[in-house]
């Protein structure tokens, strides 16, 4: 990108939030090894249809997430522009005219959304003979952690993203060993030197986390075809709208419901799910999360709920059970088995498809 031209331009525009002007930001900070300012940084203001979002280099497990949206969403709408905060970080692609965004994607939305058709960024280019990658996403935690509005992705998700990396055999920073095979060495040491001294964690995270990730990179994590999107209820519901699991032409009668706490919240939901079993139009359940942001943990969740579930049936079946069935001409346990089935028998189970890439519609799930 050879001139300011080819963006929208460093003067100051006005729109539903205010006046947004390129020369009242901070200084530009540092950059991730990898990268370097173009035109030192400054300000640049570009159609915001023009900024694309990186999302596979990105340091959270989320591909959207709406609940984290909503709060700079509210916080922008409520209160304007703040020219405190770090304008997003991208980088230039020539091929399709467009801003690769580094940093920055979650405002870029709130800005689409609130009709703000110009974005502020600062424009970066990658230094040749330094991996991409290993940069990008460095640039993209170094964000996170120290940009204002800033947050603390949880540890697990950094665990993830760098388990991602290593099966790539993507180094986590600039300079990392490599091993007699030729591949990084992604042992402790490597770890705790990307930890301390590329991202600086050790600022922000209680001692003990370091050893955490480790220890979740050993036993395997998340790996990256998992990235989920994170909507809310009401956003779920008006994407399933013409959905035939949900708009109860089937004949089902059909309840969103939250599967968080999933061991306190199932088994209150037992005697609703006996009214299907009485008769009547057959039930459906179809659960969300407001929780979870990886593919792990809405598995672990989903199968949670569903035991949770036929744990609560099964305990009441055996107390009514006791003392009625004659376990010398009978097997105690399969007859309890048998009504369990039965009462969930008019009765089905799904998730929202949170992993669209391997999740092309809702998840039925066994109960």
């Amino acid at each position: 990108m050879s001139n300011l031209d080819q963006t929208f331009g460093t003067h100051p525009v006005y729109g539903v939030l205010g006046v947004i002007n390129p020369t009242d930001f901070p200084e530009p900070p540092d950059l991730a090894q990898g990268f370097v300012w173009e035109h030192d940084g400054i300000v640049q203001l570009i159609p915001i249809g023009k900024y694309e979002p990186d999302t596979v280099n990105d340091a959270v497990m989320t591909v959207v997430d709406k609940y984290h949206e909503e709060e700079i969403y509210n916080n922008l709408k409520t209160k304007g522009f703040d020219h405190t905060q770090e304008p997003a970080h991208v980088v230039y692609n020539e091929e399709t005219k467009t801003f690769i965004g580094k940093t920055g994607r979650t405002r870029a939305r709130c800005f689409k959304k609130l009709n703000q058709r110009l974005y502020p960024v600062r424009v970066m280019k990658h230094v040749e003979g330094y991996d991409k990658d290993t940069s990008s996403f460095n640039e993209a935690i170094k964000g996170d952690i120290s940009h204002k509005p800033s947050r603390s992705p949880k540890w697990t998700t950094i665990a993830d993203t760098l388990l991602n990396l290593k099966i790539k055999n993507i180094p986590w920073y600039h300079g990392q060993t490599k091993n007699s095979k030729g591949d990084y060495d992604y042992e402790i040491d490597s770890l705790k030197y990307w930890f301390s001294n590329v991202a600086e964690l050790n600022q922000r995270y209680e001692d003990g986390i370091c050893t955490k990730i480790a220890n979740r990179i050993i036993a395997g994590g998340t790996t990256s075809q998992d990235k989920v999107k994170l909507l809310t209820r009401k956003e779920i519901e008006e994407e399933l709208i013409s959905n035939d699991l949900f708009n109860e032409l089937d004949g089902f009668e059909v309840s969103l419901i939250c599967m968080d706490d999933a061991q306190a919240n199932a088994p209150g939901r037992i005697r609703s799910i006996l009214k299907f079993y009485n008769g009547g139009n057959p039930g459906r359940y179809i659960l969300y999360t407001k929780r979870c942001k990886n593919a792990k943990e809405i598995d672990e969740l989903r199968k949670s709920y569903a035991k949770a579930l036929r744990k609560t049936v099964e305990e009441l079946a055996r107390f009514f059970l006791k003392g009625m069935v004659n376990t010398e001409r009978e097997n105690f346990d399969d007859v309890v088995n048998e009504k369990v089935n039965l009462f969930f028998d008019n009765f089905e189970l799904y998730s929202y498809n949170y992993m669209n890439e391997v999740e092309e519609d809702l998840v039925p799930i066994a109960v």
